[in-house]
């Protein structure tokens, strides 16, 4: 997916956010738990006008593409 947001969607610049369940064993059961993955385009890293992290992204409502034309272009990738 990586390679697909900097080869065929020109993302340069990013972050990513990654929460797995515990590495170590827990007294709780985490059988089940999703690992779940969040990125963020952080725009042209010349432009300070455009850059936005991953804070302000769930903070805000700054959306800068069509996800639903994102979603097609990733599922293009891993097909």
């Amino acid at each position: 997916m990586l390679a697909c947001l900097r080869d065929r969607l020109g993302v340069t610049s990013f972050n990513l956010g990654l929460v797995t369940p515990p590495l170590a064993e827990t007294e709780e059961s985490w059988e089940g738990f999703p690992v779940i993955v969040r990125v963020v385009d952080r725009g042209d890293p010349k432009s300070q006008a455009s850059d936005v992290g991953g804070i302000e992204i769930y903070a805000s409502s700054v959306v800068s593409s069509d996800p639903f034309k994102l979603a097609r272009q990733l599922r293009q990738c891993l097909d």
